[in-house]
């Protein structure tokens, strides 16, 4: 039985909380979850529902990253546990401000505006809670909607080790003379 489960794909279509709680219930229950992100992130309403999940749950959460952490799959990736949320040196880190793809007249964008609003405050108040950034530095950064250092992230507080990968050439010093 296995205490790694992984998550990749689009939240709310690859990644949904039925499909995670699945794989948690694979797991022992007992021993440290350790959950691999690779995601560009999706519907934002499951993302919150994941994140309560393993908010929830009894058994410690770890998160790794496991290439891409983007928009709400950020949010998932801070449900682990402070201590352990890793990233490695050559990921890529995204928080943006919420969107929407919808279509209307100016009464459906005006209530569109305002729940967007919301849930704005409601990551925000996530990243927050969940790292050294104050509220105006998560908006901030939410509203500059670019990838974000890695030495930075762990500075800030979202990740508490970062994995180093280093290239390493070889050459065959054996035999001089096949190139």
């Amino acid at each position: 039985m296995s205490n790694d489960i992984y998550l990749i794909g689009e939240v709310g279509k690859e990644i949904t909380l039925a499909d995670t709680i699945d794989k948690v219930n694979s797991s022992d229950g007992i021993k440290p979850l350790n959950v691999h992100i690779h995601s560009k992130g999706g519907s934002v309403y499951e993302g919150l529902a994941i994140y309560n999940y393993f908010k929830g749950l009894k058994q410690e959460v770890n998160t790794v990253s496991n290439g891409l952490v983007a928009s709400i799959a950020s949010i998932i990736f801070l449900a682990g546990n402070k201590k352990n949320r890793i990233i490695n040196n050559t990921d890529s880190f995204l928080i943006h401000l919420p969107m929407s793809g919808m279509k209307g007249n100016a009464k459906d964008f005006e209530k569109t505006a305002k729940e967007l609003r919301s849930v704005e405050d409601k990551l925000s108040n996530i990243y927050v809670q969940e790292t050294n950034l104050t509220k105006d530095e998560a908006l901030e950064l939410m509203n500059k909607d670019e990838m974000l250092d890695v030495n930075f992230i762990k500075e800030k507080g979202f990740v508490s080790a970062i994995n180093e990968f280093k290239a390493v050439a070889k050459f065959n010093i054996n035999n001089k003379n096949e190139m």
